[in-house]
């Protein structure tokens, strides 16, 4: 069976879908899911393998890549990803707050 094409979503689709996230139990998370599908071009299987360090660079801070390794991509293929500013201000939203003492 020959792989299908994705279908496109238009911006006021993902924009319905981002209102949608923001009033779910999750939104933060929600609206991460969104932004990595529709900004990023992950897939389901992508996203749900996705760990902090794939996100993060050197620094501990958000890198301005996603780095998807192999084990997490699809056909055992990873790739490096440029981060969207929506989606790296998202992800710095979501990222766990570490605290001292």
């Amino acid at each position: 069976m020959p792989g299908r094409q994705a279908k496109t979503l238009s911006l006021a689709d993902v924009d319905d879908l981002l209102v949608f996230a923001s009033c779910t139990r999750n939104p933060l998370r929600n609206r991460v899911i969104v932004l990595l599908s529709t900004k990023a071009g992950l897939r389901a299987r992508e996203i749900a393998n996705l760990t902090w360090d794939m996100v993060l660079g050197p620094s501990a801070q958000i890198s301005g890549i996603i780095e998807l390794r192999d084990h997490a991509a699809k056909k055992g293929s990873g790739r490096v990803i440029p981060i969207h500013p929506e989606l790296h201000d998202a992800l710095a939203d979501l990222r766990p707050r570490t605290s001292c003492g």
